[in-house]
């Protein structure tokens, strides 16, 4: 009443108003307990709403209930753990949906002239207003479920232990200094390199193609779109899962690349190599359906179904015919065709791309196993299983990297003899006398040197027997030391021989070419920009220390400044640097064309997947844009350029297969936010981007 408090100014609350206090008391206990009872009541109703009646109606609505549930891990009850464990629920759930692979496209020949896919017309009227598909499900697997969605989704990914007849586990391959098996939250404390939750956004929110995002966070879809979510099995023939398809608007924007790049394919090249975009024409000098086959795990891991299915049923039908196919390339067919089969069996299982990869490997074998002197030939006829050198030598390059296509190959065949064969030539290498591990790009067949004749560098004709000396040391499970010893080996020459500083404001680092005559010149092509990616990945794994990052990262910061010279963040083919002065890097007009090579977008996934740090990111993104404003063609695909230094850039009229298989790939994996899409411990890409399944022995 009023006037009590003054009548005890020094009392206690207690003596003042004993009574009330004590019904205070009884009060705010009533009221905690009712609290409890609601809360136990919501939980018990919802477990029925999503769990009980749901499974009566089929697995489809019980694995949508389990994703829904899954939300209270960023909505509700944070304090009492209850949003992890619903996430949980979903690591056993079982899909019994049957995944049909559909296509109705006819038999294409090999002739010169274009060849349209039958469902052109469609494609041209669906590609301005197809924002995703539902993805089949599979009935396969064991105790795994993954979140598979073919546009932004809400979904939650955890991870239980796999079946105990897989061959490769998720965790069978340790990361050095990580567990593999780690949630993640929102600022992806994850390393990348093994299985993890993931948070994925729906949106149906729409936008223009060539808008820009200012973070690399973004949530929000940029297509209109229907969204679906839908819960599957790992496959027990892959053993490892993995989301497919955007899980936020920068990855939308770049699968929508990826369909305006398959559009122009379909419509133009379908069944051919490469597509001419802007005359609507097509090579077919390869024979081998090149572009379709080094697309087919882009458009699998990008959540494109319908395409997907239709180059699936391509290859699993009657126009896939490698006896008929005539002299080719021994490397490119390897990491392209062999690879591109390889890499669609590793994500799906699927038993067609063995038998496939199978019937091209035997016929590519006789290439791999060489002249006498067990140098692999430059060339084969792949129909007559006859191999030759075109230009009188080998390039080091190429002839050291068919081990990993091989060694997979023979993995998932049984048959030791492609991965004998691979071994004997890692041994003829490993086994020749180098440079502090550098070796010559050019090697006489007859009388083989790594150290005499022509110059030592880590661009064309060099770049990937680096590469391939650590991935084939991941490839084996670590098992093959002799490959540790030449990478390791290898980096240290590298650092003593090759690397060079400027002087001026930007400090660049690079790597340049040693001459014969013991000078160094200061260039350094495009293609030498896969190393920061490498280096990185060589440190996680523990092939070599800590100051290999520093460089990784120096080096990174260089192939991004060779997008700016231009002004328009296209690449040119060759940077040169001066070491003193202010100019410190610039391109000849000669060299200023960019065919979309990869190697940069390459590294820059690696150096973000490793270190988490967003800059690789923002970098990618500003070449993604360049790309869509400069190299799109309106009716479909994306062409090399000519002249971008200066004046309107001119089209070369060329869309390269690896912009599908390598480009398009990486930005796409550059921009998962989780950094746990195709996990680095179960695969490593080989250098057109396929991913090959670690071995676990």
């Amino acid at each position: 009443q009023e006037g009590t408090w003054t009548q005890f100014p020094k009392r206690k609350m207690s003596e003042a108003c004993p009574g009330f206090l004590l019904r205070a008391r009884k009060l705010h206990m009533l009221a905690i307990l009712l609290l409890c009872a609601l809360m136990v009541g919501s939980l018990y109703n919802s477990v029925v709403l999503f769990m009980v009646v749901p499974a009566a109606l089929g697995p489809e609505l019980k694995a949508r209930s389990i994703a829904a549930l899954g939300k209270i891990r960023r909505s509700g009850l944070p304090g009492l753990g209850l949003g992890r464990s619903f996430a949980s629920l979903g690591r056993t759930t079982k899909n019994t949906t049957e995944a049909p692979h559909t296509g109705s496209h006819r038999s294409v020949k090999s002739t010169q002239a274009a060849t349209s896919h039958p469902n052109a017309a469609k494609l041209l009227a669906d590609a301005g207003s197809k924002s995703g598909h539902n993805l089949h499900l599979k009935p396969q697997g064991h105790g795994v479920a993954v979140a598979s969605s073919s546009s932004s989704s809400s979904s939650n990914l955890a991870t239980s232990n796999r079946s105990s007849h897989s061959v490769i586990h998720a965790s069978s391959v340790s990361s050095v200094g990580h567990s593999t098996n780690r949630s993640v939250t929102n600022k992806h404390p994850h390393d990348g390199m093994g299985v993890a939750s993931t948070k994925t956004t729906s949106s149906t929110s729409s936008t223009s193609s060539s808008s820009s995002r200012s973070s690399s966070n973004l949530t929000t879809s940029t297509i209109a779109s229907t969204t679906t979510s839908t819960m599957k099995e790992c496959n027990p023939n892959v053993q490892a899962c993995f989301v497919r398809g955007p899980q936020n608007s920068r990855q939308i924007k770049i699968r929508e690349m990826m369909s305006h790049a398959w559009l122009g394919y379909t419509r133009y090249c379908w069944g051919g190599d490469e597509l001419f975009p802007e005359r609507h024409g097509c090579h077919r000098g390869w024979g081998v359906g090149l572009t379709l086959l080094d697309s087919l795990d882009s458009l699998y891991l990008m959540g494109m179904e319908e395409e997907y299915n239709e180059a699936r049923e391509w290859v699993a039908g009657t126009s896939l015919h490698f006896d008929r196919v005539g002299n080719v390339n021994l490397f490119e067919t390897t990491i392209r065709a062999l690879g591109g089969l390889l890499g669609a069996h590793a994500l799906t299982g699927d038993p067609i791309y063995v038998k496939h990869a199978k019937d091209l490997g035997q016929r590519l074998l006789p290439g791999l196993r060489g002249n006498a002197r067990g140098i692999p030939y430059s060339d084969i006829d792949v129909g007559r299983g006859v191999g030759d050198f075109k230009g009188g030598f080998a390039s080091m390059s190429e002839a050291t990297s068919l081990g990993p296509e091989n060694f997979a190959l023979s993995e998932i065949t049984g048959d030791p003899s492609f991965a004998k064969a691979a071994n004997s030539v890692n041994k003829l290498f490993h086994s020749l006398e180098k440079m502090d591990g550098l070796a010559v790009i050019e090697v006489s067949p007859d009388s083989p040197s790594l150290t005499q004749g022509n110059v030592f560098s880590l661009g064309a004709r060099g770049d990937s027997y680096y590469e391939y000396l650590l991935k084939t040391w991941l490839l084996t499970g670590k098992q093959d030391k002799e490959a540790l010893h030449d990478y390791q080996t290898s980096v240290a020459g590298i650092r003593k021989h090759l690397v060079q500083h400027t002087h001026g404001s930007l400090k660049l680092t690079y790597v340049g070419e040693l001459n014969r005559g013991g000078s160094v010149s200061p260039k350094m092509d495009h293609l030498v920009c896969f190393l920061p990616g490498t280096l990185a990945l060589g440190v996680h794994y523990g092939a070599s220390g800590p100051e290999d990052m520093d460089l990784a990262k120096e080096l990174m910061r260089t192939c991004y400044q060779m997008y700016k010279i231009t002004g328009r963040d296209l690449t040119p083919e060759i940077a040169f640097f001066h070491n003193r002065g202010t100019h410190e890097i610039y391109a000849k007009s000669s060299d200023a064309f960019d065919i979309l090579r990869p190697e940069t977008v390459e590294s820059l996934f690696y150096l973000y997947r490793i270190t988490g740090e967003t800059v690789y990111q923002e970098w990618g993104w500003e070449i993604a844009q360049a790309i869509e404003k400069y190299a799109k063609v309106p009716s479909g695909g994306y062409s090399s350029l000519d002249n971008i230094d200066y004046g309107p850039s001119r089209s070369r009229d060329k869309m390269e297969s690896f912009f599908l298989a390598e480009t398009l790939k990486y930005l796409f994996l550059l921009f998962d936010n989780t950094r746990s899409q195709l996990p680095l411990d179960n695969f490593i890409f080989n250098t057109e981007a396929h991913p090959l399944r670690i071995f676990k022995q």
